[in-house]
């Protein structure tokens, strides 16, 4: 399927990328149990998110009032930016976003869901 010429993931691919370099900001990557930083050939970005997570009466009791309020916090990089740099997430290892003043612990990498995104769930320190 195409659309003005370029097909579905095409489009997809040019979107993500826009997105990533319009919010992804300079952090600095640091593998687990390391106290300094990974000294990177290339800039390393990413974008940080989060959102709260709320679980509406679970248990049908009727009161319509949320009862579980959970921070959902995701760390996104650019795959093809990681690979330019040798770096292979994994789990434990660190992003500090000092625009931001915030360390992020990756936990559990997001399944597959297309190009350019490598999205992670992470706990902050």
């Amino acid at each position: 399927m195409s659309v003005l010429g370029q097909s579905f993931a095409a489009l997809k691919t040019r979107a993500r990328r826009q997105v990533h370099c319009a919010f992804a900001v300079p952090v600095q990557y640091y593998l687990a149990g390391t106290s300094s930083p990974l000294v990177t050939q290339y800039p390393v970005t990413a974008r940080f998110s989060d959102k709260i997570v709320t679980d509406a009466d679970p248990l049908g009791t009727g009161a319509g009032y949320a009862t579980n309020l959970d921070q959902v916090a995701k760390v996104t990089f650019d795959r093809e930016q990681l690979a330019a740099n040798g770096i292979s997430p994994k789990q434990l290892d660190s992003v500090y976003f000092p625009d931001y003043q915030i360390m992020a612990t990756l936990d559990l990498r997001d399944p597959f869901d297309g190009p350019i995104n490598d999205r992670w769930s992470v706990s902050l320190a």
